[in-house]
């Protein structure tokens, strides 16, 4: 029996802060108790989304053309303004919160994705210890330039150690023009 977690996307919060349900700018994760055999564990309802690169991305909720639904998360990227920023550039991420995943799990991953001139935009999971101390990751999808729509899933063992997981997207600005990419149903499920 395969248990899913569906975590919608309508509009992302700035920082660490978590979202309530009653603001008008929020990210909210629809929850499903994820029930096993001898160790039941809930995932919170909210998973708040944080921006970590302020400077160079902008979120807010796409409303006009949300990929399903009635918004998804947009996020605007700063043009870069040099070749050498460009391709060396820190990369700009923004991530879920600590979601609570079991070591030694298959987990599936997925994700859609809509992207208007991205420089090596990439969805990873990065495996946090009971410290919440990083200990691994995992790509859900490699590094992406251009303009695509897509949806990326993955399947992938939680290492040893693992009490949380966090879903990341990763890029770099784009020479001189303003770059952008939303994300809708966002799923994390246990494989069986």
């Amino acid at each position: 029996m395969e248990l899913t977690l569906l975590i919608l996307l309508f509009v992302i919060s700035v920082a660490s802060q978590y979202i309530s349900d009653n603001s008008i700018c929020c990210a909210l994760a629809q929850e499903e108790e994820i029930s096993q055999e001898s160790d039941a564990s809930k995932i919170p309802g909210e998973i708040g989304w944080a921006n970590y690169a302020e400077d160079i991305l902008s979120i807010s909720i796409e409303t006009s053309a949300p990929i399903s639904g009635n918004g998804s998360l947009k996020v605007d990227v700063q043009p870069a303004r040099s070749i050498a920023e460009a391709v060396n550039s820190s990369w700009s991420v923004v991530s879920t919160d600590f979601i609570p995943v079991k070591e030694g799990q298959y987990y599936n991953y997925g994700l859609e994705v809509s992207a208007k001139d991205v420089n090596q935009l990439h969805s990873k999971v990065i495996y946090y210890d009971l410290n919440k101390n990083e200990i691994n990751s995992d790509f859900i999808f490699g590094g992406r330039d251009g303009t695509f729509q897509d949806k990326f899933s993955n399947s992938i063992l939680s290492p040893d150690g693992t009490k949380y997981a966090q879903i990341q997207l990763w890029v770099r600005p784009t020479l001189e023009k303003s770059a952008s990419y939303i994300i809708d149903n966002v799923e994390l499920s246990v494989r069986r």
